[in-house]
């Protein structure tokens, strides 16, 4: 349950010898005041965060794609901050010959708004 005016983590585990290959998330609520946080793999799960700025409470479901690749591995960008009211975009690069099959995003911040 993610309570109005809160922050809520929900996580899907892969099964044993598998990792997460994409993931995210699955919400009950619709309204604009309901937004996703961060969804990212870490480890065998799959880790979403939803904010929840609206009035009432709603729910959430972390999804992940499990399987086996060889050679897979996790590429971050390099951290950066966003100035109040902001946008701004990032890129990890896969290193040739390998190609991205899926990506995510992290935010430390811990508000609703």
């Amino acid at each position: 349950m993610n309570r109005s005016g809160s922050q809520t983590r929900a996580v899907a585990t892969c099964p044993v010898g598998t990792k997460p290959l994409g993931g995210g998330a699955s919400s009950i609520d619709n309204s604009v005041f309901v937004d996703m946080h961060s969804s990212r793999p870490l480890g065998r799960t799959w880790v979403v965060k939803e904010n929840n700025a609206g009035p009432n409470d709603s729910g959430l479901n972390s999804i992940a794609v499990c399987g086996k690749v060889n050679g897979y591995s996790v590429v971050k960008s390099l951290a950066f901050t966003i100035p109040a009211a902001g946008q701004k975009g990032a890129s990890a690069v896969c290193k040739a010959p390998t190609v991205p099959i899926s990506g995510g995003v992290l935010s430390p911040s811990t508000s609703v708004a």
